[in-house]
């Protein structure tokens, strides 16, 4: 009996790279995109929804792109 048994192989694809790269690609366009927003709002004192929106953003697509590498 041989090693190689055709009941033992099974075809496994790689992982994409595409998706990860990508999602970490818009997390930096967000990031440098959002940063002098996210600034200028700090520097006059008067909050808006961009104190929120860029940093939940980024920090969501950046945990996804994150998790995705992983598996």
């Amino acid at each position: 009996m041989d090693d190689l048994s055709y009941d033992e192989l099974r075809y496994e694809e790689a992982p994409s790279v595409a998706g990860p790269l990508l999602t970490g690609l818009v997390v930096l366009l967000i990031a440098v995109l959002g940063a002098p927003q996210v600034w200028d709002a700090l520097r006059s004192g008067d909050p808006g929804p961009e104190l929120v929106f860029f940093p939940v953003l980024g920090l969501a697509l950046g945990l996804l792109a994150v998790r995705r590498s992983r598996t």
